[in-house]
């Protein structure tokens, strides 16, 4: 965990510095950085035969085409928005893996998610309060 914080914080330092304007760029620096930033940790580099379809589909359209496609939507909404947005990720992941493959938490694990998504929300709230009072 400590080494994928350590990574999206060198690639959020990086991005700025690069001067990237275009958004598949962006899209292609942050997935080749990754890529890269992987490679010491994976097991081996031969890939089983049922599994390079799979793999391709999660590279292109899971995660290449995703990022892109955020990218651009990010561009036409305000920061407020995009952040209330992210706070409904989870809910929407936790619902596509219940009705999907019927994933259920525990009373204890929803009481946390709710605890996050609170906190995440009230987190918002409080910067666009803050904004409105400063006009900004």
């Amino acid at each position: 965990m400590l080494i994928s914080a350590l990574a999206y914080t060198v690639q959020f330092v990086l991005i700025p510095k690069l001067r990237i304007e275009n958004q598949l760029n962006t899209s292609a620096y942050m997935i080749g950085f990754t890529a890269l930033w992987s490679l010491p940790f994976t097991r081996s580099f031969s890939i089983p035969r049922g599994v390079l379809s799979p793999l391709l589909y999660l590279a292109l359209v899971a995660t290449t085409l995703t990022i892109w496609l955020q990218l651009q939507g990010q561009k036409n909404v305000s920061a407020t928005t995009a952040a209330y947005i992210f706070a409904f990720e989870p809910i929407f992941a936790y619902l596509f893996a219940h009705f999907t493959v019927g994933e259920n938490l525990t009373t204890f694990g929803n009481l946390g998610a709710l605890l996050i998504f609170l906190s995440a929300l009230l987190v918002q709230y409080g910067e666009y309060r803050t904004s409105k009072a400063t006009g900004s």
